[in-house]
């Protein structure tokens, strides 16, 4: 009986992101570690990092900040196991009068981002999504007025078949990645959701895949901040 209803939930999660045109093929990033770190608060000034404007867009009362305190990532030995943790996340606040429910925190497809490198030109990301279950991840966060959402990726840079990777994964055979090489970048962070009804879980409640209405719409862009990936022995 629990074999069946985690298929159904599996045929029922594949189906929603079929129909948000979120499938996609490609390479993971082989020893990611597990998506991230979710933290609520009703006090942004709570949170144990530095916010800035500069970082920050705000859109119809939505406060988007891409939060990016590593600013030098140190290339890893090319050693198996071998990885250097990057803190990249971002914060939401809903500075409207009135609560909103935003989607899963998926940041292959929700909340993806975007890097550029010394010339201007687009990193390509690979990626690819399979069923998550029972994951703080899948829940869609209610966030009343003045409340602010902070989610930390837990992405690191790795090595594959001597190939240098910066990504993350979600710890069940999906994930994202970008090809990357030592030099200076730019990254920035998009939110994209055009859906109001999608399926959220509900871990606390035991209820998973559950078709939720009323999720935030509309796209918001970050703005860009640099970054160096340097050798480990750089200073």
């Amino acid at each position: 009986m629990k074999y069946l209803l985690r298929l159904k939930y599996f045929f029922l999660l594949l189906l929603a992101l079929l129909l948000s045109g979120a499938i996609a093929l490609s390479n993971i990033p082989e020893g990611a570690s597990a998506i991230g770190n979710l933290l609520i608060d009703s006090n942004p000034d709570l949170i144990s990092f530095e916010s800035s404007d500069s970082n920050a867009v705000e859109t119809n009362g939505i406060r988007l900040e891409i939060l990016a305190p590593d600013r030098v990532w140190r290339i890893p030995e090319n050693q198996p196991n071998t990885t250097t943790l990057v803190r990249i996340g971002f914060q939401m606040t809903n500075n409207t009068s009135h609560p909103i429910r935003f989607p899963p925190l998926d940041p292959l497809f929700v909340f993806p981002l975007e890097i550029v490198d010394a010339n201007g030109n687009l990193l390509e990301r690979s990626g690819a999504r399979v069923m998550l279950f029972n994951s703080p991840q899948l829940a869609c966060p209610l966030l009343q007025p003045r409340e602010s959402l902070t989610f930390f990726l837990q992405a690191q840079l790795l090595w594959r078949n001597n190939l240098l990777l910066f990504g993350g994964a979600d710890g069940l055979g999906g994930g994202w990645n970008f090809d990357i090489r030592p030099g200076n970048y730019q990254i920035r962070l998009r939110y994209i959701n055009s859906r109001p009804l999608l399926y959220c879980d509900e871990p606390q409640q035991q209820e998973y895949n559950k078709l939720t209405r009323g999720i935030w719409t509309g796209q918001i862009v970050t703005p860009f901040v640099k970054f160096r990936v340097v050798q480990s022995e750089s200073k």
